[in-house]
């Protein structure tokens, strides 16, 4: 892990914007997730694929714990570092953020001026560029980092559910963890 952070760090340093990797994460929103993908996009309810993606997702980046919390009226899937991420921490921690809000507006259509990401640490200083990628509003120093959505959007349908291709999906993504 502190080779993979090293490179990231050196990409980030390297790199002519410094938000370059919200524009690169939006770019892996749909696919390049093997068979979790298939479950994301086959999933009978909002809540169901959102659960996939919290439970499987951090099999792909392990200095990541991932969680799903229920206050009130919202639910937040948090984010929850394991290590130190050092200044590659807004890159590692929004970019799996991202991937969830891509997935709730391409796959359920969702209003995301209803949602909002809230990050455990202060504003960068080009924060004013996330609402070229994030639809949702952002909030700084939260204390946790999550995407925060109404927990009735966890009932929605999914039109594209396919229950042998979400059972299959599922068995794919315990047999690769």
């Amino acid at each position: 892990m502190r080779q993979a952070i090293q490179y990231i760090d050196n990409v980030r340093q390297m790199a002519s914007e410094p938000d370059w990797y919200l524009a690169w994460a939006g770019t892996l929103s749909d696919h390049f997730h093997g068979p979790l993908s298939v479950a994301l996009m086959s999933a009978p309810t909002l809540g169901e694929g959102l659960g996939a993606f919290l439970r499987y997702f951090p099999g792909r980046i392990p200095y990541m714990h991932m969680q799903g919390r229920q206050d009130g009226t919202f639910y937040y899937a948090e984010m929850c570092p394991l290590i130190d991420l050092g200044a590659c921490t807004p890159m590692l921690v929004e970019s799996p953020l991202l991937i969830v809000q891509h997935y709730l507006d391409n796959v359920y259509g969702v209003d995301l001026a209803q949602a909002r990401i809230e990050l455990d640490y202060p504003a960068p200083g080009y924060a004013d560029r996330y609402a070229r990628h994030l639809k949702c509003p952002v909030v700084f120093d939260a204390g946790h980092n999550a995407i925060v959505i109404p927990a009735a959007w966890r009932e929605q349908r999914n039109l594209g559910y396919m229950e042998s291709t979400w059972a299959h999906a599922l068995l794919q993504c315990e047999a690769t963890m």
